[in-house]
């Protein structure tokens, strides 16, 4: 494909392509993004040290499907740790997200058009000490939020925004820890039947839980 003017200079970028193992590297360093998925399907991305890349740790975009991010230490990037935007069916599991500087933990959007199509997955990460909030969930629907350790995030612990069907949380052994956010625990707006269970929230700077708009949480 060549330099494409808008990928240029990432550490790993993977372009239309299915059933890659990227395993075990150190990607740090790099002017753009640590690691970039494009339309990219059935990858798993496990056990590299993404670390100090010039934008986002990891970016899944443009219809990237049923990607797997797993052991991952995604730390210190100049953006967000990880990014999800119009991709569906993504795994996000077991992976340290921790002190990334301008940016979300965890970023998951996509356009109203495809906001049904998500399903994005996210289990047992720390996602600690970012900058923004430690998840955000904008115009996307049916993800699953469980059993991450989210504290001392610089804003939200949680955000949902615009978005349906959500959840956060399950059973006791699936319940998230949300603790010394300095926002909010959970903030929700316009977000309708998003389900909240067994979640242990404390000691966040401003509400626990906080709602406005159209829920039905």
């Amino acid at each position: 494909y060549g330099p494409l003017p808008g990928y240029y200079k990432d550490g790993i970028l993977l372009i239309k392509t299915r059933r890659n193992n990227i395993t075990n590297n150190l990607v740090n360093d790099n002017k753009n993004v640590g690691i970039r998925l494009v339309e990219a399907t059935q990858n798993m991305i496990e056990g590299n040290n993404v670390t100090k890349n010039g934008l986002s740790g990891v970016i899944l975009e443009t219809m990237s499907q049923n990607n797997t991010l797993l052991r991952n230490n995604i730390t210190v990037n100049q953006q967000g740790g990880v990014a999800i935007v119009n991709s569906e069916y993504a795994t996000v599991r077991e992976n340290n997200i921790k002190e990334n500087q301008a940016g979300d933990g965890v970023f998951i959007t996509t356009t109203p058009q495809t906001a049904n199509k998500l399903n994005i997955l996210i289990e047992n990460n720390q996602i600690v000490r970012n900058q923004g909030e430690g998840i955000t969930v904008i115009t996307s629907n049916f993800n699953k939020i469980i059993k991450n350790t989210i504290t001392d995030n610089s804003r939200n612990g949680v955000s949902v925004t615009n978005a349906k069907n959500n959840t956060i949380g399950s059973s006791p052994a699936g319940k998230n820890k949300i603790e010394a956010n300095l926002w909010n625990g959970i903030d929700l707006s316009d977000a309708e039947t998003t389900a909240i269970i067994n979640n242990e929230i404390r000691a966040n700077i401003l509400d626990g839980i906080i709602v406005e708009g159209i829920t039905g949480s």
